[in-house]
């Protein structure tokens, strides 16, 4: 950049990009091994609330939280990310029975 060397520099860019795309998805993030399930929003307040309620009732412990995509007036999808196992199976389950959808991720 000093140099003004704009081609090398967007060269440098690709390369990490390039570098970074290839990384599994699986180790990407702070928590690689987590059994995880996407859940669809709804764009209504409190239902991040109501999602982590649910499954404090069922004694299931969230590890990890992303939301993944909004627009508004359209809701959206969560990433819930879970290290006991078979406590995304149990999530998705709890959260289906109260009418919330959800489905594990691989």
């Amino acid at each position: 950049l000093e140099q003004n060397d704009l081609v090398s520099f967007e060269k440098e860019l690709a390369q990490a990009k390039e570098l970074r795309d290839s990384i599994p998805i699986k180790l990407k993030g702070y928590w690689p091994f987590l059994e995880q399930i996407a859940v669809t929003v709804p764009d209504k307040p409190g239902m991040i609330g109501e999602i982590a309620n649910v499954l404090a009732q069922a004694e299931i412990n969230i590890d990890d939280i992303e939301i993944l995509r909004v627009r508004e007036g359209e809701g959206g999808s969560i990433r819930l990310g879970f290290a006991k196992q078979g406590a995304a199976n149990q999530a998705v389950a709890v959260l289906t029975q109260r009418g919330i959808q959800a489905r594990t991720i691989d």
